[in-house]
């Protein structure tokens, strides 16, 4: 148990460091977003509190040691109840802690233990003190002196052949959880994913309360370790609330039933199956309002997102869509040739083998098709660049949108789009107001064209002065790219008459 508990410390460790630094190198490098994408999504960290869920199970158990296996299946099924609080570290990992209550049942034919009551005696620790001394207790053709046949086991009604042991418990201990539902690319994963599919390894410790003898009111516990492996299949009712299905196998120690013979029993180890059913509720200790300034100030999500909508794991703003960016992107791909080595040409004659076949298809679609599969895929061909009050300078974030845009001008050279630079008519007064949008619409022309390369002539600009469109006001501080497309427009028409500000943004 000890190494197990050393292996999870070891891989948790390694994770978190594996996620820190890949989330370094990719925060904020475009290149690397399609790389990040092709690969597992189930890495991005969260905040430490975000993600928690907490939920209480219960069902039947099944316990398998020597002979246990003898007596009826309905005096040998019982039950147990727990309750666990946890954390999803990340999309696919995390861990939880777990607490709970049981009774087990255990059979031993009256043969085995006749022949070795000293035996287990010995073992178990047990002596005539635990038993009600001379009264004869008889099975079949068998007699105890002892009546209470060592403390532990007693007739069991209807049966000559079988003597029964039960005993309460209670545990507590640790699992590593694994969500396998996150092991699609992030593209296949839905926003809407009803079902859920998970698996655990952990380690308990329990403390075995009392023998239910009627004869004996003495407490008398013992303690074992235990290390388990699980299977959680859950459906998720709503945002908050899901039912599952655990179903368990646990190796105990082979003592905690308080019997072992030596030379009889061939396994060392106990085991303990176990199905459960039961309720759990995801949360997060911190408010919406907290949540949204923290993923907005890790350029994670546009700060005009509403609280409400915020998704239960948080992608980087840059990953819009998988696919399509993989495909834009590629297509301004320019391989440079610094170094000769065979390594370097090989891997360069990969990458332009699959540059081209991706330029190939890509270009074997007709444009309008190819804006249909992105508008499809939420990678909406328009953008607001907010600024803050009585300044046009962009900020890191916002910037990030800009870049989206200019790789869609490039994609779509034969469509034109418009800059649309405003302010809001609540603070300054109206030549201000012109002033402000003027000039930002004017950066953003500026930078499309001298640091993106934009042809001048795709764009057009035109400034509004100072509008009150969104709420609330300070997003009218804004220069909006859009594409001149029916569908685009009326895609941002319709987010304008609800008064939402917003863009292409995708989060899973």
């Amino acid at each position: 148990m000890k190494k197990l508990f050393i292996l999870i410390a070891l891989i948790s460790t390694g994770l978190t460091l594996q996620a820190q630094v890949e989330r370094h190198e990719h925060h904020h490098s475009a290149d690397t977003v399609r790389e990040r994408g092709e690969h597992n999504v189930g890495w991005i960290r969260s905040h430490t509190f975000d993600n928690w869920v907490i939920g209480i199970q219960g069902g039947g158990q099944l316990y398998c040691g020597y002979e246990d296996f003898k007596g009826p299946l309905g005096s040998h099924l019982t039950g147990n109840v727990e309750g666990y609080i946890g954390r999803w570290i990340f999309p696919m990992m995390g861990l939880r802690a777990v607490a709970g209550y049981g009774t087990s049942h255990g059979f031993i034919t009256l043969d085995s233990y006749a022949q070795n009551r000293d035996e287990i005696r010995s073992v178990a620790g047990y002596g005539t003190s635990y038993g009600v001394n001379n009264i004869p207790t008889t099975i079949g053709n068998t007699t105890f002196n002892d009546g209470a046949l060592g403390g532990y086991y007693w007739p069991l009604d209807g049966h000559d052949d079988v003597l029964l042991q039960k005993w309460d418990y209670i545990y507590a201990g640790l699992d590593f959880m694994v969500n396998f539902s996150y092991l699609k690319r992030y593209d296949k994963v839905r926003l809407d994913r009803k079902w859920e599919h998970m698996g655990y390894i952990g380690f308990n410790i329990r403390m075995g309360l009392n023998e239910k003898h009627p004869q004996i009111t003495a407490v008398n516990t013992n303690f074992a370790a235990e290390g388990h492996i699980g299977y959680i299949f859950s459906y998720n009712i709503s945002r908050h609330w899901s039912f599952h299905i655990d179903a368990r196998l646990s190796l105990l120690e082979g003592l905690f039933d308080r019997e072992k013979i030596p030379g009889v029993e061939k396994m060392t180890p106990d085991m303990n199956i176990n199905v459960m059913g039961g309720l759990a509720y995801n949360f997060n200790w911190r408010s919406k309002t907290k949540r949204l300034k923290y993923y907005v100030e890790q350029n994670m999500l546009p700060y005009n997102m509403d609280p409400d909508s915020i998704p239960r794991f948080i992608n980087y703003v840059q990953i819009e869509d998988v696919d399509v960016i993989e495909v834009i992107d590629t297509l301004l791909v320019v391989i440079t040739d610094t170094i000769n080595d065979e390594e370097t040409i090989r891997r360069k004659n990969d990458l332009e083998k699959k540059r081209q076949e991706l330029i190939d298809k890509f270009n074997s679609i007709p444009t309008d098709a190819k804006l249909s599969s992105i508008l499809k895929k939420r990678l909406l061909p328009y953008e607001m660049v907010f600024f803050e009050r009585d300044k046009w300078d962009i900020r890191p974030q916002e910037e990030l949108k800009i870049a989206k845009m200019a790789r869609i001008m490039k994609a779509f050279p034969e469509y034109k789009f418009m800059l649309y630079g405003s302010a809001d008519a609540k603070t300054g007064t109206i030549k201000r107001n012109w002033f402000l949008s003027e000039n930002r619409a004017d950066v953003v022309y500026n930078k499309l064209i001298y640091e993106y390369d934009i042809p001048k002539e795709q764009i057009k600009r035109e400034w509004i002065g100072g509008i009150l469109d969104y709420d609330p006001y300070i997003l009218n501080r804004t220069t909006v790219i859009i594409m001149e497309h029916p569908a685009v427009i009326q895609a941002f028409e319709e987010m304008k008459s609800q008064r939402k500000a917003g863009g292409g943004v995708a989060t899973y």
